[in-house]
């Protein structure tokens, strides 16, 4: 019995560290996503205020007395840029944002589980050594 004891404590202890490393390597891993997830949200916010730039030049256009109204290259360019921008933004968010955003949640789901893991063979870990110290007391 002795033996089948320090036997699991032992496993018990290696699988304590095994979970411990996984559970550092995760929390790296989310770090990281939590960086990217920064990077992304700064140029979205950067592409959306050349969207909005770009729709002031285009309502500033808009605003010419009839007459003065003209479709030429600047104007051709400015619609250019604002359908450009909006697909990049739409992009951003749909493949960039979200992604990241659902890799996190992913991540922080598996981090919980991990301690949660850790916790019962701590407790697990406890109760052998009691045992092993009773046994052999």
């Amino acid at each position: 019995v002795m033996d089948a004891l320090k036997f699991q404590s032992t496993k018990t202890k290696h699988l304590m560290s095994d979970i411990q490393s996984t559970l550092n390597a995760t929390g790296d891993n989310i770090k990281k996503l939590e960086q990217e997830k920064a990077k992304l949200e700064l140029l979205l916010k950067s592409k959306t205020f050349m969207l909005d730039d770009t729709n002031k030049w285009l309502a500033y256009r808009a605003e010419r007395p009839a007459r003065e109204l003209v479709d030429d290259a600047v104007q051709q360019r400015l619609i250019a840029l604002l359908k450009q921008l909006q697909l990049s933004i739409s992009k951003l968010t749909i493949e960039g944002v979200n992604e990241v955003v659902k890799a996190l949640e992913a991540g922080n789901k598996y981090k919980n589980l991990l301690l949660a893991d850790l916790e019962d063979k701590k407790q697990h870990y406890g109760l052998d050594v009691k045992c092993l110290e009773e046994l052999s007391g």
